[in-house]
């Protein structure tokens, strides 16, 4: 499961959501065992699924070793295993196993949220934000190994902390969590249902996620945070004195949180070593001069309001910031053609930008640099091999392995990866990634499976990581991963209608012009057996072409759909400034019902004839029933699954694992023509057998779909 970018916030009406629960842990640490070379065998979904995650990485000061926390699926018991790992820079050394790294975090969004371990400036101490006892601390590790202490025992969660660069303190931030006391006594008295009161996507009670009232209304709400130092000489915390407070929030301004109404957004922030700079990079959506997002990084100093840009806005996504030693430089790095990063640096006083490490055939990630910038520690990963911990000499920017965390991928028979590029009917460019059958033969023609919104790094399960792409191939599938966010998708300007729709009809235009391209010039599918999938924006992507085209034959969506009139009625402030945006300004039934009926799948759902399988966390499928509903009325073959204590990302090991095969058996279904005997499956098959038969009487007696747009009432 991968971290996605912060455009996930606005492609789903539920990524908003926090979870209550969370899958299981086992606290014990995590092993990687030696694998001994065998000969390759097909893939499986539980290979899949059990793949090891590097959920955080970093290098140490002296450039000699890097930590790096590593999370396992343990299936039987529905969680997750953890340990912290380090490893000498110096090739043959081998990783040291200091202990499991507590229970995984979590993002808003359901994933894998990126925690690094931080050293001491000297280089002998890592350090890491370690849950326990329902309460995350910072702990602190020898890097020679031996029994971790837990340095912080603060009453509220860390959120974040850092060292000083003397070595002699800790600065650290808490965040109060909702207490059994708080939601008994919100559960004590009525409750003000008020959607217009949200400022902000954040900021009132979502009533599409199905959540406990009482929590819900308590999450709404703003919670206290406070800033701490822990004092090395004493061992003893502290809250820091109002002084310090303001000195400590000159460097460490927060993001802004993203609303409709801002033009820009700031994603992180770095001090300067003498601190008397702060460098910041920016999302900026001004709707009025653009239509798509960009990133640019500034220089800001803290006393006063001067400010100045270094890097001038670019669609390249900024995803990491960093100075220097002697904070004459900034270093970033940006997306590169595929999706992976390449490392760059910029003067503080602004200037060229120069590249550092170019982006290459193996997509590089999660950098972090030697307080001599000397060497980098990234993870290194392809197509077709997932993340592993590498080394790079800045001398020579000669990228080398440390350490491969999922060496049996060595004996596992993998379909290569081809990248394929097209420009759609709008001007838009698109990419992805063709994985044929693995025992593909030229003289035949084969199904094909497509997966929605991005590709970029490891080809897994997709977004959402819910598509085994490699075990559709596996299954005589050829599969095309189309990575979607290109301009038009991204966002339109104020009130326009017509470019709005771009969001959805410039991605079926690009899946119409990359299956029609898989198709004819290379001859190898057969176009009477195609297949969709995704989730989030995919998901929409997927509701949208299947009610207005016939490019697929079947199709499967993660997640409910909020492009229905169902969804006005039970969204907030946040989402109807969101819809006017859009050109959607006014209810449903009023003067925007046209262009509700143009956008909307349930209107449209008369004119779907891809079987479509649905899943769902029960804290979004409410906002998908109107389609559904609109699919059961009219006959039309729909089946939808959820799943409990889930959130936009569904990372529950059981669940993952049923939804992988619950994929590939409904892709051979409805594209094979084939079923897996397995008496536990004897009900579903029952049930698709049944939409079939269903499906086949009405194709014989109204045709295929007429070439009118006529939707449902």
């Amino acid at each position: 499961m991968r971290i996605v970018l912060p455009l996930l916030l606005i492609s789903s009406a539920s990524s908003g959501h926090a979870q209550v629960t969370s899958p299981g842990f086992d606290p014990s640490p995590l092993e990687i065992k030696p694998v001994a070379k065998t000969a390759p065998h097909i893939i499986t979904s539980m290979d899949l699924l059990t793949i090891r995650d590097i959920t955080g990485i970093q290098i140490s000061p002296d450039g000699k070793s890097v930590a790096y926390v590593v999370s396992q699926v343990v299936y039987i018991s529905n969680g997750y295993r953890t340990a912290l790992f380090v490893v000498g820079t110096n090739p043959g050394n081998i990783p040291t196993n200091l202990g499991s790294g507590g229970p995984p975090q979590w993002n808003i969004a359901g994933e894998y949220k990126r925690i690094d371990p931080q050293w001491s400036p000297d280089s002998r101490y890592i350090t890491y934000l370690k849950g326990k006892k329902d309460r995350r601390q910072v702990w602190m590790w020898s890097r020679s190994g031996g029994k971790p202490e837990q340095l912080t025992h603060n009453n509220a969660d860390v959120e974040s902390y850092e060292w000083q660069p003397d070595g002699k303190r800790i600065i650290f931030s808490t965040v109060e969590p909702i207490s059994a006391e708080e939601i008994k006594s919100v559960s004590e008295q009525g409750i003000l249902y008020d959607s217009d009161a949200s400022a902000d996507f954040y900021g009132s009670i979502r009533a599409w996620q199905n959540r406990p009232i009482a929590y819900a209304a308590l999450e709404a709400k703003p919670r206290k945070r406070q800033t701490w130092i822990y004092d090395f000489s004493t061992r003893i915390e502290r809250r820091v004195t109002p002084e310090e407070e303001s000195e400590y929030r000159k460097l460490h301004q927060p993001p802004d949180i993203w609303t409709s109404s801002q033009k820009s957004s700031i994603t992180m922030t770095r001090s300067s070593p003498n601190g008397k700079l702060i460098a910041y990079a920016s999302m900026l959506n001004d709707s009025n001069k653009s239509s798509t997002y960009e990133w640019s990084i500034s220089i800001k100093e803290p006393i006063g309001s001067r400010s100045y840009e270094i890097v001038t806005p670019s669609t390249e996504y900024i995803g990491d910031l960093w100075w220097d030693r002697a904070g004459n430089e900034v270093y970033f790095t940006r997306l590169t053609d595929d999706k992976g990063r390449a490392l760059f640096a910029v003067p503080a006083v602004g200037g060229p930008v120069r590249e550092i490490i170019k982006g290459n055939k193996d997509m590089l990630s999660a950098f972090s640099l030697d307080e001599s910038r000397s060497r980098v520690a990234c993870l290194r990963e392809s197509p077709i091999l997932p993340p592993e911990v590498a080394v790079i000499d800045l001398k020579d920017g000669v990228v080398r392995t440390l350490v491969n965390v999922n060496t049996e991928f060595e004996n596992l028979k993998l379909s290569p990866a081809r990248k394929l590029e097209w420009t759609n009917k709008y001007g838009d460019h698109a990419f992805g990634y063709l994985i044929k059958p693995l025992s593909f033969e030229p003289e035949k023609r084969y199904p094909l499976i497509v997966n929605t919104y991005y590709c970029r790094n490891f080809l897994r399960g997709g977004v959402g990581d819910e598509y085994p792409l490699q075990v559709f191939a596996a299954n005589n599938f050829a599969v095309l991963c189309l990575d979607l966010l290109h301009g038009k998708v991204l966002s339109s300007k104020a009130g326009d209608f017509e470019a709005a729709m771009l969001r959805w009809k410039s991605a079926m235009a690009s899946l119409e012009q990359a299956t029609k391209s898989v198709v004819d010039e290379m001859g190898i599918i057969d176009p009477q057996r195609k297949g969709v999938t995704g989730l989030s924006y995919g998901s929409e992507v997927v509701h949208f072409t299947i009610s207005h085209s016939d490019l697929f034959q079947a199709a499967v969506a993660s997640g409910g759909n909020a492009q229905d009139p169902i969804f006005y009625y039970l969204a907030n402030a946040w989402w109807h400034r969101q819809f006017a945006q859009w050109g959607l300004n006014g209810f449903p039934d009023g003067k925007a019902a046209d262009r509700w009926r143009q956008l909307s799948p349930a209107l449209n759902a008369n004119r779907v004839w891809a079987p479509i399988l649905i899943h769902s966390a029960d804290s979004e499928y409410i906002q998908g029933l109107q389609f559904y509903t609109s699919m059961k009325e009219l006959h039309k073959p729909v089946e939808l699954i959820i799943y409990a204590d889930e959130g936009h990302i569904m990372n529950q090991p059981k669940h993952r694992y049923e939804i992988y095969k619950r994929n590939v058996d409904w892709f051979n279904f409805w594209l094979h023509d084939k079923e897996d005997h397995d008496p536990a499956k004897s009900e579903q098959y029952t049930r698709w057998r049944e939409m079939r038969k269903v499906l086949n009487e009405d194709r014989s007696t109204t045709g295929s779909r007429k070439s009118d747009t006529t939707s449902t009432p």
